[in-house]
């Protein structure tokens, strides 16, 4: 029950805070057989969360051992958490891992699905760090108690434009399932060969699902060109983030430099009025009939904004003064603000209801936070459009289209 109500309230929250979750590759699964899903980590407990709500089924999570505290055991059992410890735990919680396997291997004999972080830690980047044995282990261990058992990994990569960020994209890319029973029969001979290979293997194809800058000078690059590159391909944007970076890694430093130049006109442009490409793209395109709704929209949606800006608001101090990590700034964000904002539409219904007889307005700030949102990025764009002015406008129009050329001939 809890784990139903926690997927459905993480549903509606995260089509607030994202403003598109693109899901590739759930074709891939098959909901009959037990299942580990593999992640990659930048971030504390989104992916896991966002992951799970995208799933037309339950998921176990597997989750750091520190955090479960005695009292709250019935929250991490109701929600399908189980904890894992680390060297850092001490030894005397190592022990605990024994019987939380024990319960993993059960879970998965009964057909059921678990989700582990493969990497060898949490890092906010766009890259995929070192894929650790722990998902080889369990798997192959799960078949030590029934070789039959037709369990497979899929790796599942999670792309961020930036976890911190309000309203931006996330993109989940679910690769092919690995099917276990092709390392078992090694893994009998030979145990620690047969993990090493199906590590191998994972680490492959989790890699085809992960954008991976690999070169530190070309993240701010990268960084510049991300929205252009994603209007490249609209549908589905991983793959043109994926192929672009993966030719910027082996890129010649001649023809990587020319791009860098290439660029600079007009990144300098967006940075210096604050916008995005996307954003840019809406200004140029704005025709002279959208006026006639996104500015009476806008001023709308403003003002619900502010109203309903005070819970998020407290979510954000909260999560930047307590938290100094910044892969749990996001986490720490989204918990404060799911559960602070319920609390304060509350409080405003009862106040206004105790002094007045319009209680009820009080219920229109949901709605309107939501139209906000949807109308949030047309505003922005109208607003820059003005600020530009028409001639500006058409020179940054002129470098973003001498750039797509360039990117394109990056990406072959």
């Amino acid at each position: 029950m809890l784990y139903r109500f926690l997927r459905l309230w993480l549903t509606l929250g995260y089509r607030l805070y994202f403003k598109k979750v693109y899901v590739r590759g759930l074709n891939h699964i098959d909901p009959q057989r037990p299942i580990i899903f593999a992640l990659n980590h930048p971030t504390a407990f989104i992916e896991p969360t966002l992951f799970g709500t995208k799933l037309p089924f339950s998921v176990h999570f597997l989750t750091r051992g520190d955090v479960f505290v005695k009292s709250f055991k019935w929250f991490f059992d109701a929600s399908n958490q189980v904890p894992v410890f680390r060297f850092k735990d001490g030894f005397s919680k190592l022990r605990g891992n024994r019987d939380s396997f024990e319960l993993c291997h059960e879970k998965l004999l009964d057909d059921q699905k678990l989700l582990i972080f493969c990497e060898g830690g949490m890092k906010w980047e766009k890259r995929l760090r070192k894929v650790q044995p722990g998902a080889a282990k369990l798997a192959l261990g799960t078949l030590e108690k029934n070789p039959d058992l037709p369990l497979v990994i899929h790796p599942v990569g999670i792309n961020y434009d930036h976890p911190a960020k309000f309203q931006s994209d996330v993109m989940i890319e679910i690769k092919e399932a690995i099917e276990i029973r092709e390392y078992f029969n090694r893994y009998r001979s030979d145990t620690r060969g047969a993990i090493r290979l199906l590590t191998a293997e994972l680490e492959k194809n989790l890699s085809g699902a992960v954008i991976h800058i690999e070169n530190e000078e070309d993240k701010e690059l990268v960084e510049s060109l991300w929205e252009l590159i994603k209007s490249l391909s609209p549908e589905s944007p991983f793959v043109a983030l994926k192929t672009f970076t993966d030719k910027l890694n082996i890129l010649d430093p001649v023809d990587r430099e020319k791009l860098d130049d290439s660029s600079k006109s007009y990144t300098d442009s967006l940075n210096k009025w604050r916008m995005n490409d996307r954003e840019f793209v809406l200004a140029s395109d704005l025709k002279w009939w959208s006026w006639l709704y996104v500015l009476p929209l806008g001023l709308v949606g403003l003002i619900f904004k502010i109203f309903n800006a005070p819970p998020f608001l407290l979510a954000d101090y909260i999560s930047r003064k307590s938290i100094s990590i910044v892969e749990f700034v996001m986490s720490i964000k989204v918990v404060a603000g799911f559960f602070l904002y319920p609390i304060y539409l509350f409080f405003l219904i009862f106040i206004a209801s105790y002094f007045t007889t319009y209680g009820w307005f009080a219920l229109l700030l949901m709605p309107g936070g939501l139209l906000w949102t949807g109308i949030r990025e047309k505003w922005r764009s109208a607003m820059k459009r003005i600020a530009l002015g028409e001639k500006r406008l058409r020179k940054m129009k002129e470098d973003r289209n001498k750039l797509i050329p360039l990117i394109q001939k990056v990406m072959g």
